[in-house]
């Protein structure tokens, strides 16, 4: 779509930029996780490493489809606290430890565990930290959007070192919405107090966007597989890596180069 079509008409002032596969590579963070993760509770609670690598392993694949099984379905920040407790239970129950907790002390661990093992993991893309600070030099203010847990997010912005670039973080736990809902979108329009027109949203999940479309927002789907066809009209545009957006943003902002 030809960008020009839009200068004069849309006044672009905020950049929310999701989170895995858009800033973070998915391959290296599923890659690091289960070693560092065991690590941690090997030290916490005893155990070999071979015992909680197992049960990483056999959790992750319980996680995986028992997540997106409740994906979009009732009130998030229920199945959210449910599926993070029942996956530390596992872990415990594969591992064959016992740490003798309540629901709510599986829950606080949950996070504590995300955080404290995002945050020994780099795993950021390597154009990321150099397109931020250009999106910055152009004077647009930049926001995290992610259904991805806040604990896990916040760890993994201080590996990466990325965090100071960015003027807030937008998740499902804050407005207990899905990322794809209507909801959530609407609901960051209220926190931005600004028309949907004023967001440029980056995405790597086709669905995601379509909700953020509907509402007005201009949608780019980065593509960095290059594997998205037949997109219609669900996005503005498509870009295969995270700098093809600076002519985009440039160009609503009216800057020419």
């Amino acid at each position: 779509m030809d960008s020009n079509l839009y200068v004069g008409v849309l006044m672009v002032k905020h950049v929310l930029l999701d989170w895995f596969g858009t800033l973070c590579d998915p391959e290296i963070m599923n890659e690091r996780y289960p070693l560092v993760l065991s690590s941690i509770l090997k030290e916490w609670f005893g155990g070999s490493l071979d015992s909680w690598l197992r049960a990483e392993r056999l959790t992750y694949k319980w996680y995986e489809k028992y997540w997106f099984s409740r994906i979009g379905r009732g009130d998030f920040l229920k199945a959210f606290r449910e599926t993070q407790i029942l996956w530390v239970k596992r872990l415990f129950n594969l591992a064959g430890v016992d740490p003798s907790l309540t629901d709510d002390e599986y829950f606080q661990l949950s996070q504590r565990l995300d955080y404290e093992v995002t945050s020994k993991i780099h795993a950021i893309y390597p154009d990321v930290k150099k397109c931020l600070e250009e999106l910055k030099n152009l004077n647009v203010r930049l926001y995290l959007s992610t259904g991805n847990s806040s604990a896990s997010v916040l760890g993994a912005l201080k590996a990466s070192g990325i965090v100071s670039y960015f003027d807030g973080i937008f998740t499902s736990e804050l407005f207990n919405a899905w990322k794809g809902s209507r909801k959530f979108w609407l609901s960051i329009t209220e926190a931005l107090r600004d028309k949907s027109s004023s967001c440029i949203i980056v995405d790597d999940e086709l669905s995601v966007l379509s909700a953020a479309k509907e509402l007005g927002h201009v949608c780019v789907l980065i593509d960095r597989r290059r594997s998205v066809s037949n997109v219609g009209d669900k996005v503005d545009f498509i870009i295969f890596e995270l700098d093809y957006l600076l002519p985009i943003v440039e160009a609503f902002k009216g800057i020419m180069r």
